[in-house]
């Protein structure tokens, strides 16, 4: 079965899969999302925690065959705020993500949940921005 060669593909117990996060302070632009995998893929991390992103509204588009599942303030509200929290996927990861059914959640416009059925285990990817109080 395709789904179950896809689940045991992304975490397995005899090859490394690298998870991280970052703040990028934006990326509501198309270029710095480029700039993003460009790093990413230069790091050789499948799955990224994306902060502070500044997209607008909640959804999932592809950009050099990374998968960005963002969520941010509508954009009927007209603000300048840093909200926003996206979690990224690269290739691997977003194979089996849509394998698995694609599913996600946008709990908020600081929080974003992915999940993927992984063998041994399914993983659920929660990506939040926390901004600080500053003092």
């Amino acid at each position: 079965m395709n789904n179950e060669n896809e689940q045991t593909k992304l975490v397995t117990t005899t090859r490394v899969t690298l998870f991280g996060s970052w703040n990028v302070r934006s990326c509501y632009r198309v270029t710095k999302r480029e700039l993003i995998d460009r790093q990413l893929k230069r790091y050789r991390i499948q799955v990224a925690a994306l902060a502070e992103t500044k997209i607008q509204d909640s959804g999932v588009c592809v950009v050099n065959g990374y998968t960005f599942i963002y969520s941010g303030t509508p954009s009927q509200q007209l603000s300048k705020s840093a909200h926003g929290a996206a979690v990224c996927l690269g290739p691997e990861a977003s194979a089996a993500w849509k394998n698995s059914g694609a599913q996600w959640e946008a709990v908020s416009s600081r929080i974003v949940t992915a999940r993927i059925e992984c063998r041994p285990v399914p993983i659920t990817i929660i990506a939040v921005y926390a901004p600080i109080n500053p003092s």
